[in-house]
C-alpha cells in the first residue's frame, strides 16, 4: 500500500543518486568550478579597480 509505495519510492531514489555520483568524473568538475571561481575572481578584481 501507500507504506511500499513510499518505501520503493526512497529506494528508486537512493539508487539514482548512487548511480550519478558514481559515475560523475569529480576531476572534471572541480576543474570547471575552478575556472567558475577565477572567473569572479578577475570580475571582483575589475570592479574594485574601477571603483
Amino acid at each position: 500500500g501507500l507504506w511500499s509505495g513510499m518505501l520503493g519510492g526512497t529506494v528508486m531514489q537512493t539508487i539514482i543518486l548512487l548511480w550519478v555520483t558514481v559515475r560523475t568524473n569529480w576531476t572534471k568538475e572541480v576543474e570547471a568550478a575552478l575556472k567558475r571561481l577565477d572567473k569572479w575572481e578577475d570580475r571582483k578584481k575589475e570592479a574594485l579597480l574601477k571603483g
